[in-house]
């Protein structure tokens, strides 16, 4: 008898440059663009953070799409870690226009961290006038009408790739066994704590996967030894259903209602040695990143009363952050 052909694991779900639609602006508006972002890079980030500000002004509840982490300001700075990921995205879209496949890669993690957050087309648009509002504030006495007329066009340009790469990749997530579309109830059944670094050799670098794990926001440093304040918490679905295969670095996005902030999200990869056959997920984490959602999920949840909602488990996990770094 025939065997059914498994479907594919997640890590393997990509998207593919032959399904982006084509590029609707003339040769023209692409030089115009093309020249804009390369003169105005700088200001990238201060155009990213005045967007976000109007943004959130004029569509509150949109906030609780967003990790109160990335949407701190640092100390001393008025630039977001979410305003300085946007600027590279933005801007590295702008400069490789007429060639996507330079930066397919950094699109498909904002798609696969859209999918997690369960953003919708229907969102795009508030999105999209926030946009045009900061871009015609900061660039407006600084370029010609015609090119502010062809980055606004550009942007709209790359608010349809990206809605088509997160329609392909959320149709062939939820088609993984055992997956499911949006949110699924979870709710913590156990607290481990455990050393992150115990087990490392003298030998042993932490790459980003091992140090998102444990919340240290990416770290790459073999010298750290003092004791790790981590957790790992165990989520079992409420629902009693079983959990997809997993694979090296598939994250999860946690979305609950945080006191003082509201409803809040982050994503965390999931734990290395996690076995779905075990009927839970295992997530690492550490107050070692001074993240606001770790330290509350490490000191504010209780084993057999928290509950929470989870993306299913996708992508391979690569800070968001390092795209600002490119």
């Amino acid at each position: 008898s025939s065997r059914r052909t498994p479907p594919p694991p997640i890590m393997d779900i990509k998207t593919s440059l032959k399904d982006i639609p084509k590029c609707p602006l003339t040769p023209e508006e692409v030089a115009l663009v093309k020249s804009a972002a390369a003169d105005f890079q700088s200001l990238g980030p201060l155009l990213s953070t005045d967007m976000y500000d109007h943004f959130f002004e004029e569509n509150p509840p949109m906030k609780a799409k967003f990790s109160a982490d990335f949407l701190t300001k640092p100390p001393g700075s008025c630039i977001t870690l979410m305003a300085k990921t946007q600027a590279h995205v933005v801007f590295g879209f702008m400069s490789h226009i007429d060639k996507l496949e330079v930066i397919h890669d950094d699109l498909e993690r904002v798609a696969v961290k859209h999918v997690s957050r369960a953003i919708t087309n229907e969102m795009y648009p508030a999105y999209a006038a926030a946009m045009f509002w900061a871009v015609s504030k900061i660039l407006g006495d600084k370029v010609p009408q015609e090119t502010l007329d062809a980055w606004c066009k550009a942007f709209n340009y790359m608010k349809d790739v990206l809605i088509q790469m997160e329609i392909t990749l959320a149709d062939q997530i939820a088609e993984v066994e055992n997956s499911w579309r949006g949110f699924r109830l979870f709710k913590l059944v156990a607290k481990v704590p455990f050393n992150m670094f115990s087990e490392l050799s003298d030998d042993d670098s932490i790459d980003g996967d091992a140090a998102e794990a444990a919340g240290l926001g990416g770290h790459n440093d073999s010298t750290i030894s003092e004791p790790d304040s981590s957790v790992q918490l165990r989520f079992e679905p409420t629902d009693g259903g079983p959990l997809p295969n997993l694979g090296k670095g598939h994250y999860v996005c946690v979305k609950f209602n945080m006191e003082g902030v509201g409803m809040t999200h982050r994503n965390y990869m999931v734990a290395p040695d996690c076995d779905p056959k075990d009927g839970y997920i295992s997530l690492n984490v550490s107050k070692r990143d001074g993240s606001l959602v770790s330290n509350c999920m490490m000191d504010d949840w209780v084993v057999g009363e928290q509950k929470v909602y989870m993306s299913p488990p996708m992508g391979s996990f690569l800070l968001m952050e390092t795209m600002g770094e490119h």
